[in-house]
């Protein structure tokens, strides 16, 4: 009796070490609706879609630190340029990779904070227009289980960057660029 006692504790041991361990990575897909914001111009809001990868630096109880990398693709932006009239169409990629602090990750709700520096490129075919900019994204969200290894996620995110010129000359700035995701998060 103490032999199979031993090898059941040794077990429950292993499987929760082994769910740990498989659960370090996230992977999530997201859909996206960006709303950017500059001084002098107004723009309409834009679609798109992230892919963020992250990885559990440390994890301690209540919280794990995570490094991730998202990377936001798709939008199609309009920008009115006030003083002028002027309208511009273009594209926008953002790649910031940084650290997320995640809350009470063992949760069927978990919020994290997350924040990181990266690049931000932008392209304008109808200006052959294309820059690529400095990009800062602070944000925040929360992970809703809905399956041992899936969630669903809901999170808010903005990347300052300088305003793109694009061959479209105003003074310049920074710009807001607002993005609110939703999706799948899947953990391994």
């Amino acid at each position: 009796m103490r032999k199979l006692l031993s090898a059941a504790l040794v077990s429950v041991i292993l499987l929760f070490a082994v769910t740990a361990f498989a659960q370090k990575n996230e992977f999530a897909v997201e859909a996206s609706g960006q709303f950017p914001s500059a001084g002098n111009l107004s723009f309409d809001p834009a679609v798109g879609y992230q892919l963020n990868f992250a990885h559990r630096l440390v994890g301690v109880p209540g919280a794990g630190i995570y490094l991730e990398v998202p990377f936001l693709a798709g939008f199609s932006d309009q920008r009115n340029y006030n003083l002028f009239g002027g309208v511009q169409n273009y594209k926008s990629l953002y790649v910031t990779p940084g650290i997320k602090v995640k809350l009470l990750p063992a949760f069927p709700l978990s919020p994290y904070l997350a924040a990181g520096i990266g690049v931000a490129h932008f392209n304008s075919a109808a200006y052959s227009g294309s820059e690529n900019d400095f990009a800062i994204d602070v944000g925040g969200g929360l992970d809703m289980k809905v399956f041992p290894h899936v969630s669903l996620r809901g999170e808010v995110r903005d990347f300052i960057t300088d305003t793109p010129n694009l061959n479209f000359y105003f003074a310049g700035g920074k710009t807001n660029n607002v993005v609110v995701s939703g999706g799948l998060v899947l953990r391994f």
